[in-house]
């Protein structure tokens, strides 16, 4: 039986996770035993054989990740989102924070936001000597430089930070993030991304329970170099949180989690049972906030599903050398984001941010766009690999005979589960090649690493006196809707437009906009332009009453609300944008 818990905490140095954080260290336990964080110790615990879980299997195919508390094994559980464990006692949930409505000027929410993750930052790295910030060309991680510099020169850190940055040296990330570096006077360090350190994450997947796909874990090896005293900061939640953008769809498109049986490659016969197992993780999520709307259970899913469970899955095995945090995670912060209209989360907020951290981050460009995201670009290079690395190329080219040997479709029958045709033609496709890595196109390479290291996983438990066998199966007929990907059914137009970049970025731009004013009909916001767009002060509060300042730049500045704007009634969102716009000015 799980127990639910309410409040929302803040951290210190000694607690850089909560139960209320957005994501915690990940826990692993079979029934009636203690809590570890090592998957194999607690696989070890199981009486008997191990059994595939078949529902885990088919969501990591689909997803790339197991939903919910699942891991490969059913003996095995994890550690719900939003949770505390110890012991062998149960799991303790904790409340989920509401999403609302309120409405907010964009440099208003940029600022209130400025001043939280200043605080997360002053209360995670306060008495820190040896601080390490995960540098990218993305807008996250310069934010999360932008504040630690502010803290560093306020005398909270003593000692200055420096920036990583794996991947390619010739990359739109590596070369804007170290510029990022030398702006706010960082050190700068490059790791690099070979192929064989891809081959190796095939392993280091395996020995933490195949839950992440080996591309996914990038160069977490690298930090074993670290003394145990280091904290590495990341900003891997920050589009969800300050522009509301998951895996390039904003927060009013995704859509419900649907498992789809892609490349065909689990037995069309177990496919029902094991999707009735996904759908159960997701209703035991759904139960959880019954109350909020469509669009908000929907986050709460990106959340805890992947955010939580393949995103800082792979990030926590950093936590294993020394100390990691996800900067944006604090309830503090996402409590109040949570807080303001869906359709006023976006990449306005961050520009107005970058602004009020150093206005040469917001002109630097954006690695995603090679452009900046306010105002004019400084300092854009051509020619620059828009990848960090080149992992298509090195599957299909000098890896794939080894990885070959691995994903053997004899083996992969054996198991039970999977149908030998079918893994043989996902070899067979990624010989062929292909130098995209984007979207679709990467996720057979990204199924066929995780299929090594499933497999590399199987020989691992069986290394330590513990069989994997294949267990009671449900056989059902296998669904339709759950036998091939969407992307195979499309038009050839729909395929070639898919392929054009202005018409992505067109129709994407029309989409949002509907979707925006759809929002604001549905959900009429509620105090454009009040001082402090919040459903809580108290939130913005030390424990002694008074509200922190943050650094320069960030202190609260009255915003009239706009004419012909009030509470009673609002406008589109764009117009609302517009008449901000004349605030800011």
């Amino acid at each position: 039986m799980m127990l639910t818990k309410t409040g929302v905490s803040l951290t210190g140095p000694a607690d850089l996770f909560t139960p209320t954080h957005l994501c915690q260290q990940p826990k692993y336990r079979v029934a009636g035993g203690r809590w570890t964080s090592s998957f194999n110790k607690a696989a070890m615990e199981a009486s008997g054989d191990l059994h595939w879980d078949t529902a885990a299997i088919l969501s990591s195919i689909a997803f790339h990740y197991p939903v919910g508390d699942l891991t490969m094994v059913r003996e095995v559980s994890r550690n719900p989102w939003l949770s505390e464990t110890g012991g062998a006692d149960d799991p303790i949930l904790s409340e989920i924070p509401p999403h609302g409505w309120r409405a907010g000027t964009p440099p208003s929410i940029a600022e209130d936001l400025g001043v939280l993750l200043y605080e997360e930052g002053r209360r995670v790295c306060t008495g820190r000597n040896e601080i390490y910030i995960l540098l990218s060309g993305g807008l996250d991680s310069r934010i999360v430089a932008g504040t630690l510099r502010h803290l560093w020169k306020d005398g909270v850190i003593d000692n200055r930070p420096v920036g990583l940055t794996w991947g390619l040296e010739n990359s739109r990330d590596a070369v804007y993030a170290k510029a990022v570096a030398d702006i706010l006077d960082f050190d700068w360090i490059n790791i690099p991304v070979t192929p064989g350190t891809l081959f190796d994450n095939i392993d280091l997947s395996a020995a933490n329970g195949a839950l992440v796909p080996p591309p996914d874990l990038h160069r977490v090896s690298w930090f074993s170099s670290l003394s145990r005293d280091a904290i590495v900061l990341a900003g891997s939640y920050g589009d969800s949180i300050g522009r509301a953008e998951f895996s390039g769809n904003h927060l009013l498109e995704l859509e419900a989690h649907s498992p789809l049986n892609l490349f065909g490659l689990v037995r069309p016969d177990l496919c029902a049972s094991a999707a009735d197992r996904i759908t159960g993780q997701l209703e035991n999520l759904s139960s959880r906030a019954p109350d909020e709307p469509e669009y908000a259970r929907f986050e709460h899913e990106q959340q805890a599903h992947y955010m939580r469970g393949m995103i800082h899955q792979a990030m926590s095995l950093i936590g294993k050398h020394c100390s990691i945090y996800q900067f944006f995670t604090d309830p503090s912060v996402y409590s109040y984001i949570w807080s303001i209209h869906p359709s006023m989360r976006g990449d306005r907020v961050y520009g107005y941010l970058l602004e009020s951290l150093d206005s040469r981050l917001a002109r630097l460009p954006w690695a995603r766009t090679n452009r900046a995201l306010r105002g004019r670009t400084e300092g854009a290079e051509r020619g620059l690999a828009v990848d960090f690395h080149r992992y298509c190329e090195w599957i299909s080219g000098p890896l794939y005979k080894k990885i070959s040997e691995i994903v053997d479709p004899d083996w992969f029958e054996g198991t039970g589960i999977f149908v030998r045709e079918k893994v043989e033609a996902l070899g067979k496709r990624i010989a062929a090649g292909g130098s995209s890595c984007h979207q679709d196109s990467f996720k057979p390479y990204n199924v066929w690493l995780w299929l090594a290291s499933l497999r590399r996983m199987e020989e691992i438990q069986r290394c330590n006196g513990k069989s994997i066998i294949p267990g009671q199966f449900a056989i059902r007929p296998c669904p339709p809707e759950l036998e091939d990907h969407p992307a195979d059914k499309r038009s050839l137009l729909r395929k070639l437009a898919s392929k054009s970049e202005l018409a992505r970025n067109l129709k994407r731009k029309a989409r949002r906009a509907l979707l925006k004013r759809k929002a604001f009909k549905n959900f009429p916001p509620a105090g454009i332009g009040r001082e402090t767009p919040m459903r809580d002060q108290s939130r913005l509060e030390e424990p002694g009453g008074s509200r922190p300042d943050g650094p320069a730049g960030f202190q609260r500045q009255k915003t009239k609300v706009p004419a012909g704007i009030s509470d009673q009634k609002c406008g589109d969102p764009e117009a609302v944008a517009g008449k901000s716009r004349h605030i800011r000015r």
